[in-house]
């Protein structure tokens, strides 16, 4: 993979090489071109200024928001959110989409606050971001309480969390040493940076590229993957340790200051050989230990621009393409560090590109305001994402702009498939076929993929559509599995889906009455889509409580074989 990266961008240089030439010969034919034609024109001849713009022109071209991003070979365009039929019903809690809480370390040790929290129907879960430190305080003597409580309130409200650790950054006021990479790291000879956190006082960075940072990383992401691993109560396990606040940025300067920061960035280059070739070698390697320590969670990577230069959204589209197109949709794209409704092309576009291969979210922080919830939730909805991380102050918010707003994600943020009609045969003969309709409509901003591993990559595939027929003592009989002539991959907002399918019950079948329920099915874990019960008052059916209209078997009818 790298000498296939290394050769790529060798590629890339010669044929830099030659656009240079080839613009500068063009520019030297056209001053020619100009200079034979001066004496049969009245236009006033180009100044020496003018030359020198088109030549800045040509040499550095103004970006364009549409220009095909060549990792990908594909056009970035924006898709405006349209909501579909105005049906009355409100959206179902589904995995991995969903508004989630962003809580501090204070409030992921409060358990009466979390559970408060979890209680609200506008929440499918929490968001947490803890310190390596106080997680591994001694090397090899791990504190996961603080994880398994939060995990054990989630489960019982069967909700979600999102869980990231962080190695700089969270600057938490009881850390020891002043850094949320423990103490035992620097003590074996790991480089460090120091900086000036919010609090004004002085913490430690480790240098993410140091060697003995990066063998005591590996062990502890190991060690959590061992612990943590296969817990159905985790949305993502946050890739992490690369840089600051779990996310991309190299920098600490998290005063936002142009002095500090310029500091800061001329340490790491003079003193610690910082290079874009080593950011990115660097992730990488970080990014490749959590799909082996966690070999079924799920895994978020934070995108932000690692350095403030152009470069930066260079490095960025490399990792981030690395990632995706190395595990698909194991790996979930979150945009950080979101402070107002600004759009901010750099990481949008990011977000737009590989929402087509997997999950994508927002992350809010404490800065945005009432006035931009609802421009954020707009945007949110256009851009495709699937879930949205907003600090806990929101959700106790009174203000009807933002009340609307949390309905708005409630209702239409991620999938969200309604059955609006359903027809089968009722009565038929033994080895007859059934025949089966559905329409269906998806009133949310995405639509559901699910992963089929290729290779070394993930490529997204479409759920099935599950017939389930059970007999009078409730036990499944048979299940089909069909994959719709209209891929989920392509259920999208606003657009009605039609499907129709047939099938056979087995041959030895008996005789009676049984029950038929519909269901979306990931062929490869038998995990199934929560659908929305959207037909008409008249055609829908009383069921029992194992049928429930909001879990994933939608119940249809009844089936007479004679």
């Amino acid at each position: 993979m790298r000498q296939t990266a290394i050769k790529n961008q060798r590629i890339s240089n010669r044929g830099g090489r030659l656009l240079l030439a080839m613009t500068i010969a063009s520019l030297s034919a056209s001053t020619t071109f100009e200079q034979s034609t001066a004496q049969a024109t009245t236009t006033a001849p180009e100044s020496s200024s003018d030359k020198a713009v088109k030549m800045m022109r040509y040499l550095k071209p103004t970006e364009r928001k549409n220009d095909l991003n060549e990792g990908q070979d594909r056009s970035i365009k924006q898709r405006t959110f349209k909501a579909g039929q105005n049906i009355n019903i409100h959206g179902v809690l589904n995995p991995a989409i969903g508004v989630y809480a962003s809580v501090s370390t204070t409030e992921l040790k409060d358990s009466e606050a979390l559970k408060k929290l979890l209680d609200s129907d506008k929440v499918a879960g929490i968001s947490a971001l803890v310190s390596w430190s106080e997680l591994e305080p001694v090397e090899g003597q791990y504190k996961w309480g603080i994880i398994e409580d939060a995990l054990k309130i989630c489960q019982l409200h069967g909700k979600y969390l999102i869980l990231r650790v962080s190695t700089c950054g969270l600057d938490s006021a009881d850390q020891a040493g002043n850094s949320d990479t423990p103490n035992f790291v620097f003590n074996a000879g790991s480089e460090a940076l120091t900086y000036n956190g919010v609090d004004g006082k002085a913490h430690r960075m480790p240098i993410f590229w140091d060697k003995t940072y990066l063998a005591k990383w590996a062990n502890f992401v190991k060690a959590m993957g061992d612990k943590f691993d296969k817990n159905e109560s985790l949305h993502s396990v946050g890739i992490t340790g690369g840089g600051i606040l779990g996310g991309t940025l190299i920098v600490p300067d998290l005063n936002h200051t142009a002095d500090s920061y310029r500091t800061l960035e001329q340490t790491l280059t003079n003193d610690h050989g910082m290079t874009p070739q080593k950011v990115v070698e660097h992730w990488k390697y970080v990014a490749d230990l959590f799909p082996k320590a966690f070999e079924k969670t799920t895994l978020n990577f934070d995108i932000d621009t690692p350095l403030q230069s152009r470069g930066g959204q260079t490095m960025l589209d490399e990792i981030s393409d690395y990632l995706v197109y190395r595990y698909g949709e194991r790996i979930f794209i979150t945009r950080q560090n979101i402070a107002d409704a600004k759009h901010g092309f750099d990481l949008y576009r990011v977000i737009v590109k590989l929402k087509n291969d997997t999950y994508t979210g927002y992350a809010l922080n404490d800065k945005v305001t009432d006035a931009d919830f609802p421009k954020l939730v707009k945007n949110s909805l256009n851009d495709g994402v699937s879930f949205m991380e907003i600090p806990s102050k929101y959700f106790v918010d009174e203000n009807p702009a933002v009340v609307a707003g949390f309905e708005n994600l409630k209702d239409h943020l991620g999938y969200q498939i309604a059955c609006q009609q359903a027809k089968i045969d009722t009565d038929i003969k033994c080895g007859e076929p059934i025949k089966a309709s559905f329409v269906f409509a998806n009133l949310g901003s995405s639509a559901p993929i699910r992963p089929n591993r290729q290779l070394d990559k993930d490529i997204p595939t479409s759920y099935q559509i599950g017939l389930e027929v059970k007999d009078e003592a409730g036990k499944s009989v048979v299940l089909t599995l069909v994959t719709p002539s209209v891929p989920t991959t392509h259920w999208f907002s606003g657009k009605p889906i039609n499907c129709s399918s047939s099938f056979r019950l087995p041959e030895h079948i008996k005789p009676g009455e049984y029950s038929v329920s519909l269901a979306l099915v990931n062929k490869e874990t038998k995990k199934r889509i929560r659908i929305i019960d959207a037909r008409p008052q008249s055609e829908q059916v009383t069921v029992p409580d194992s049928h429930s209209n909001t879990l994933p078997s939608l119940f249809i009818g009844k089936l007479k074989v004679s």
